[in-house]
């Protein structure tokens, strides 16, 4: 339909309206002149406004061509990926609390997308272009994913955060996250509401409401990075020679700078541009890069931990390779000194023969000569409940180390839940860092 095709009554109504048009908005012609109402914020049909963020261009003739069509759309395409490669993370290498939160944000937010786009995809078709919706509770019912997978980000950010003390810090952290969630579910909830009521997805209100829960999401990411820094500056001194847990800390620090200065732009970009006196100075589209870059942090936390278990792999491999080296050396320099000690006791001058034979009759001679050595030289008869001393030191660290298994002493390096070990340390036992040690799986 074209205005060439309207009789002289209507033309003068769309014209009478048209005073209603911002000069930034452009509006399909066929839209302005069948219901001039597509320009009344409130109205069911402002979904066809450019403002609304809803079905402005939108011309589907069936549910299926909607949707689809919606994979174009940033917001639905970013999650649906996000979900695929989170999943398939937390399949071949995910453990614990950490990649548990993630995969369930990641899931949230999947479900979310689907349940708000095949709402688009049935709203913004073609044979409703003149039809009111009085609520569409789909709408409100989504923020039951939207919560979990927003909110997700602080509560990751909470579990790095423990993964470095267990002090009153930590659970005056997890006390205050879990109360800032209180707000952020009752923002949340306007929205929901303000949309099923209203019939689609932005406008003045639902912009400013957007920008509270973003708020308290800020403030959430702030504390957990300040706690955070105190907390590894004061346990600095105690890691700071040991490259795994530098590169913890550094892409933590990297993750929570991003997540944090995200958050903050975003939400202080929703609020001005919506409320006060700068709303009509500043535009919207300022808003959509965060917001972009909000919608993929679950992908990027994932990313960050499957980086870290690279790094740790690798220096796990390193220092697997260089303790055995260290080993060997540690194990010709026990029996030479054992040899000399006994030799010198005995009087006996044969010093680089002793440590020649030992190396030539292999290991198992040498630590039966040298304790038979022992025994003659200190006068010394085993009783049948002594135990052989063991001269080996590859045996005897690995029965510690198989010992302190049993212990356990391994290292779970929280939010992470990876097995590593220092490298001077490898069969001591000793984990790598007692601040990072934890209890349970992150």
């Amino acid at each position: 339909m074209n205005a060439s095709t309207l009789d002289s009554s209507l033309t003068s109504s769309i014209m009478n309206n048209a005073t209603m048009l911002n000069n930034s908005t452009i509006i399909n012609d066929s839209y302005i002149i069948t219901n001039p109402l597509y320009l009344e914020v409130g109205n069911s049909l402002y979904r066809f406004n450019v403002n609304s963020s809803t079905c402005y261009g939108k011309d589907f003739d069936d549910i299926f061509e909607g949707f689809t069509g919606q994979f174009r759309d940033s917001n639905c395409y970013t999650y649906i990926i996000q979900f695929i490669i989170v999943l398939l993370m937390y399949v071949n290498v995910g453990r614990g609390k950490y990649w548990l939160l993630l995969f369930i944000a990641s899931l949230t937010g999947v479900c979310g997308a689907f349940i708000e786009h095949s709402t688009i995809a049935v709203i913004c078709q073609n044979k409703y272009k003149n039809t009111t919706f009085r609520t569409l509770p789909t709408l409100l019912l989504n923020e039951l994913f939207w919560i979990p997978s927003e909110y997700s980000i602080p509560l990751l950010n909470l579990i790095k955060m423990q993964a470095f003390s267990k002090e009153k810090l930590a659970r005056f952290m997890r006390f205050s996250i879990l109360l800032l969630g209180i707000p952020f579910i009752c923002f949340r909830f306007l929205i929901g509401y303000k949309r099923m009521t209203s019939g689609y997805l932005l406008d003045t209100d639902i912009r400013a409401y957007h920008g509270g829960a973003f708020g308290i999401m800020a403030i959430a990411d702030i504390l957990c990075t300040f706690s955070i820094l105190y907390l590894v500056k004061k346990s600095s001194l105690d890691a700071k020679n040991n490259n795994i847990m530098n590169h913890a800390k550094h892409s933590s620090y990297t993750i929570l700078i991003v997540v944090d200065v995200v958050s903050l732009f975003l939400s202080i970009l929703e609020i001005i541009t919506n409320i006060g006196p700068y709303k009509d100075d500043i535009s919207n589209a300022y808003v959509i890069p965060f917001h972009c870059v909000k919608n993929s942090f679950a992908l990027i936390l994932a990313a960050d931990a499957l980086i870290f278990k690279y790094g740790v792999s690798v220096e796990k491999s390193s220092s697997g390779n260089n303790s055995y080296s260290n080993n060997n050396n540690n194990n010709n320099n026990m029996n030479m000194n054992m040899n000399m000690n006994m030799n010198k006791s005995n009087g006996s001058g044969s010093i680089m023969m002793g440590k020649n034979k030992s190396k030539s009759e292999g290991s198992s001679n040498s630590q039966k000569k040298s304790y038979n050595n022992y025994r003659l030289i200190n006068n010394y008869s085993p009783s049948p409940n002594d135990n052989l001393p063991s001269l080996n030191s590859n045996s005897m660290g690995r029965s510690k180390y198989n010992n302190n298994n049993n212990s356990n002493h391994v290292a779970n390096i929280s939010p992470y839940n990876y097995q590593t070990y220092e490298p001077d340390n490898m069969y001591s036992g000793k984990n790598i860092n007692n601040n990072y040690y934890s209890k349970h799986n992150y």
